[in-house]
Order: C-alpha cells, then sequence, then structure tokens
C-alpha cells in the first residue's frame, strides 16, 4: 500500500513539472513575440482635431477628416498642422479630393447625426479621392485611399517617410480594404476610362537591397463590385 502512494506522488510530481515546463516555454515565446513586435512611438504633444466636413457633389455623405496638430504655447494657445507649415486644419480640399495626414475618417449621411469611424486601426491617410469617371459612367461611389499603415523605415512611427499603400471602400466608408499586396510600395496609378479600370504599380525589394527591385502591375474593374485586384504581366515574353 505504501509503495502504491509512493508511485502516485511520484506521478503527480511528473505531471507538475511537465506543466510549469509548458507554462514557462509559453511564456518565453510570449516574451520572444512582444520583442519582435515593432513599437510605434506615441508623440504627447499632439492634439486630436477634426477639420470640418467634406461633402463630395452627387454623394448623400459628409467626410470627416481626423488628425493630430502640435500645441505650443505662446502668448496664447496656438495649434500647428503636424503635416503642414501651420494653420488650424489637417487637409486641403479639391472638388473630389482630399489630401493632407489623417488618422481616420467619420462618415455621416446626410439627415442624420451618426458618425461612422472608417477604421479602428493604426493608419495615416495622405489622401482620400472620389473616382468622378467612374460613377459617370457607372454609378458607383467609391472612394481610393493612399495609405500608410507600416512602419517600413523602422523608426517607429508612420509618415510620408513609409511606403504607401492602395485601399478602396465604398463613398460611405463601408468596405474599406487594401487592394495593394503587403509589403509593396505603391508606385502610381492610372485610372482608364475606356475600360472603367483603375491600373497601379507597386515595387519591393528583395532584402531591401535597392539594387533588387521586383515591379508587379495591376487592375481594378469597375465593371465589376468586387473590387478585387488582378496582377497582370506586362513585360513577360
Amino acid at each position: 500500500m505504501k509503495k502504491e502512494v509512493i508511485l502516485i506522488f511520484l506521478f503527480l510530481g511528473i505531471i507538475c513539472a511537465s506543466c510549469k515546463s509548458n507554462i514557462q516555454n509559453e511564456a518565453n515565446e510570449i516574451t520572444v513575440l512582444d520583442k519582435t513586435k515593432k513599437e510605434i512611438k506615441v508623440d504627447t504633444s499632439l492634439i486630436k482635431i477634426a477639420d470640418l466636413p467634406f461633402h463630395i457633389d452627387s454623394t448623400l455623405y459628409l467626410i470627416h477628416p481626423i488628425g493630430y496638430v502640435k500645441s505650443n504655447k505662446g502668448d496664447g494657445y496656438f495649434l500647428k498642422s503636424s503635416s503642414s507649415e501651420g494653420g488650424y486644419h489637417l487637409t486641403n480640399s479639391y472638388e473630389n479630393e482630399l489630401n493632407g495626414m489623417m488618422t481616420n475618417l467619420k462618415f455621416q449621411k446626410i439627415g442624420s447625426d451618426v458618425l461612422t469611424s472608417l477604421t479602428r486601426e493604426n493608419i495615416k491617410i495622405s489622401s482620400v479621392e472620389f473616382l468622378r469617371t467612374i460613377f459617370d459612367k457607372t454609378k458607383q461611389q467609391i472612394l481610393l485611399y493612399k495609405v500608410i499603415d507600416a512602419d517600413t523605415n523602422d523608426d517607429k512611427k508612420l509618415d510620408f517617410k513609409d511606403d504607401t499603400s492602395l485601399y478602396i471602400s465604398k463613398v460611405n466608408g463601408s468596405g474599406f480594404k487594401k487592394i495593394s499586396l503587403p509589403n509593396q510600395k505603391l508606385l502610381n496609378t492610372q485610372l482608364v476610362e475606356v475600360n472603367n479600370r483603375l491600373y497601379f504599380k507597386t515595387t519591393e525589394s528583395l532584402k531591401r537591397k535597392e539594387d533588387k527591385l521586383e515591379m508587379h502591375y495591376f487592375y481594378v474593374d469597375f465593371n465589376t463590385e468586387s473590387f478585387k485586384a488582378v496582377e497582370y504581366y506586362p513585360i513577360n515574353d
């Protein structure tokens, strides 16, 4: 009987030691993952503000740009834009486009006071464009975004020095998604009206060596509503 009791305690001891080892291994793995995750610096001098709403003709939505400005205290309280040489605004607006450095957009349907956020992700939006010619031909109301969504130069912040990606959504912000591939830098875009397609070109650097660049070519066909980017190969033999 004593031998059986001793064997039981030994068995339980082995199980406890194994569990402790597994827990420690999981903790070590989590620590390693945390160390490899890129940290984005938080500038505590920034103040969150919104620009006054922007309306695109022929749509039922107002767009409220959201972003940050720097605060400087002198004789009074002064706000300075973090994306330009001063002023009380984040963006410059044109007939069908907003340019600046926005962290989010909020959409408001005309006749309603409800504001809906575009995203909860930590990104910077440098431009938002309403594709007017696509609307005129297909009646689809589409927004095209140039977005900085990753710290590609490893300086622990998101700004114009990082690579730009291409995003798309409907005019109310729904369906917001990235259409350029991860780890690729957007070079330029071209809207071709004759076939209702948006063409764009990206590049990637193999092992971050600038002498080994790879170009990629894509199009989005707006004759459909999938907004799917299709890669094509114009330089292949």
